[in-house]
């Protein structure tokens, strides 16, 4: 028989509605295994069950991180065919990044499942995502970190964590920031999708690299995201961010004209404040806009290829791991399991 480590961290998989809302409740775990059972039909399964932590994924925290990051090393050296974390998807993509980065150099599968509605809503896709995980653990032959979500036509798709996005509004869709899936699983098995993914033998034989696991997360930052209007001043700040990670429309651009709007005004009174700032996502193949190689021009730290998610999460772990800049650059320019596209 083989094992599974179900490491049980809350969110709407983990949830309840009740009078007061939907909050997390310890049934759920009862309720999402025992239905798993009732269903599955491959090889015999049996479960280990932690919790380092039960919130709401919208109340993360880079504390919680550390408490995940604990609970997955302390079960890595006790032979599981492989681990299932269970999260909410409001933030499902950043810590779907993190465990990626952070356990780069895994030998085993982990897989990150949600679900869009309470257990309870006959509409949840928990149930199916769940079931995929543990059927992509006992037949797929991956090592690595990924992401099992049932999307609205019922394609139970495999993503790789690093490439995971934020939920999309309204709709709760949890894609690919490429587009397309890793693979899905059909009739229990794990089909693989070639169309701008790395190959399976590429996933298992890829050079590991592992950010040291310092457990340090640098939340001394901004994420800015663009809009028609913005003005500069209001991000102007007594408190000085380590970083400052500015997202960039599709195209790959930003404002650049009118004193208190323009990206390149704001990339000055950084440079002033000794804030290192950077602009994502932005795809490595397009040719840039003029907007884009003016802004290039005033070096502004492009990162090319990964997703704003990604990006995110991995200054992060620079910023938390390394005072070096040297180092951090080196660190930010590896691929440490495929999230540049």
């Amino acid at each position: 028989m083989k094992k599974i480590c179900i490491i049980f961290t809350g969110g709407t998989i983990g949830s309840a509605k009740s009078d007061k809302g939907i909050n997390v409740n310890d049934k759920q775990k009862e309720i999402l295994i025992e239905r798993f059972y009732e269903n599955y039909e491959g090889e015999e399964v049996e479960f280990d069950e932690v919790s380092p932590i039960t919130t709401l994924s919208e109340n993360m925290t880079c504390e919680k991180w550390v408490s995940i990051v604990d609970c997955i090393n302390e079960q890595l050296d006790k032979g599981y065919q492989g681990i299932v974390l269970t999260h909410g998807t409001d933030t499902l993509a950043y810590t779907a990044c993190m465990v990626a980065f952070m356990f780069a150099d895994v030998n085993i599968p982990i897989v990150l499942v949600s679900s869009n509605k309470p257990l309870g809503d006959p509409t949840a896709n928990g149930h199916y995502n769940f079931m995929s995980a543990v059927n992509f653990i006992m037949t797929a032959n991956l090592r690595g970190v990924y992401v099992a979500y049932r999307d609205r036509r019922y394609n139970d798709n495999i993503l790789l964590a690093t490439r995971c996005t934020q939920a999309m509004q309204i709709t709760g869709e949890v894609m690919s920031a490429n587009g397309e899936p890793f693979g899905k699983m059909v009739d229990g098995y794990f089909r693989y999708n070639p169309k701008g993914n790395p190959t399976l033998k590429e996933v298992n034989e890829k050079k590991i690299i592992s950010p040291g696991k310092s457990n340090r997360f640098c939340n001394e930052f901004m994420l800015i995201k663009p809009y028609v209007g913005m003005n500069y001043e209001f991000f102007h700040s007594k408190y000085r961010a380590k970083f400052i990670l500015h997202e960039l429309y599709h195209s790959g651009t930003a404002c650049i004209e009118g004193g208190n709007n323009s990206l390149i005004e704001f990339s000055s009174y950084c440079k002033q404040n000794n804030i290192d700032l950077y602009l994502a996502p932005m795809d490595s193949k397009q040719n840039m806009y003029n907007s884009s190689v003016e802004l290039q021009e005033n070096k502004v730290k492009f990162i090319k290829g990964m997703s704003v998610e990604a990006t995110l999460v991995k200054l992060m772990i620079a910023y938390g791991s390394y005072s070096s800049s040297k180092i951090r650059e080196t660190f930010m320019s590896q691929d440490l399991f495929f999230e540049y596209m």
